[in-house]
């Protein structure tokens, strides 16, 4: 295992080679303390992440262009309960999990994202295929074909805000921004909840305004030393933490209800670095 460290524009630039700070032959399966407080740990862990899969997957089925091949808009997330299950029970994940200290972060919030990319050999360019932050952002409303398909994920978080217009809940919108208002817009018109509640608006196209301004720039924005949670219904975007079920509280925002799948996190945590737990004997 080899762990890169990257300082000033190095960080962005998928070609440079950064610094090695693992010793090594480093060991799987151990956690290292490399220096200057940072811890790196590399092997399987048991896997935090909670959901029913279901939601998010209802959620693409909705939107376009899958909402024009099944004639519908509603997802009807309640229907598909009442008992909802947690689709990655008894998983393991293989990570890499690097800890910080605030010494070298600092304690003013900052801002995350990260992407996927595979090197074009034949042109010697990277080419990204996929990014993540918000949880179900890039997943659900970079769906299915043209004009939406890598609307999200073949852009940096820097283009999410350039789609959109002067007037946000009336004009026409483009790009990043205007697919995530368009398709929220599409959904609560069909389940008329866009005037609903304390995020109600005047208007279908208002609340996706709403809810676009909400998600993006896509990045996860967190103050190191503080407990980290997503919930951007109760106004929290704090980071993404172990404890939320983010799938529910994506779809909330997008519905405009209070919908939730009553998961909570299946197991106990480690209080101290790597925080997940080993995988069982036998697993």
């Amino acid at each position: 295992m080899k762990v890169a460290q990257l300082n000033g524009p190095d960080a962005t630039n998928r070609n440079a080679h950064g610094t090695i700070i693992t010793p090594p032959n480093a060991p799987v399966g151990e956690v290292l303390s490399v220096g200057g407080g940072i811890k790196i740990f590399a092997g399987e862990r048991v896997d935090s992440f909670f959901t029913d899969i279901r939601v998010p997957q209802r959620m693409r089925d909705v939107l376009p262009p899958d909402a024009a091949v099944k004639f519908r808009a509603d997802p009807d997330l309640p229907g598909l309960g009442p008992k909802f299950m947690n689709s990655f029970a008894g998983q393991l994940v293989r990570l890499v999990m690097v800890e910080l200290p605030a010494g070298i972060t600092g304690l003013d919030p900052i801002q995350c994202w990260g992407s996927t990319a595979i090197l074009d050999r034949g042109h010697g360019v990277w080419r990204q295929i996929q990014r993540a932050a918000g949880p179900d952002v890039s997943v659900v409303f970079d769906n299915g074909g043209k004009p939406y398909l890598e609307t999200i994920n073949s852009t940096e978080p820097t283009a999410d805000l350039a789609g959109r217009p002067a007037n946000p809940a009336t004009d026409p919108a483009t790009g990043v921004w205007g697919t995530v208002r368009d398709q929220v817009a599409t959904v609560v018109e069909a389940m008329r909840t866009y005037n609903q509640g304390v995020h109600g608006q005047p208007t279908p196209m208002a609340y996706g305004a709403f809810v676009a301004d909400t998600f993006l720039p896509n990045v996860l924005r967190y103050t190191p030393g503080t407990t980290a949670l997503w919930d951007p219904w109760n106004g929290v975007k704090n980071g993404k933490g172990l404890s939320e079920e983010l799938a529910s509280n994506f779809a909330r925002m997008v519905t405009n209800t209070d919908f939730t799948t009553g998961l909570t996190q299946p197991g106990p945590l480690l209080d101290y670095f790597p925080y997940l737990l080993p995988p069982l004997p036998g697993s």
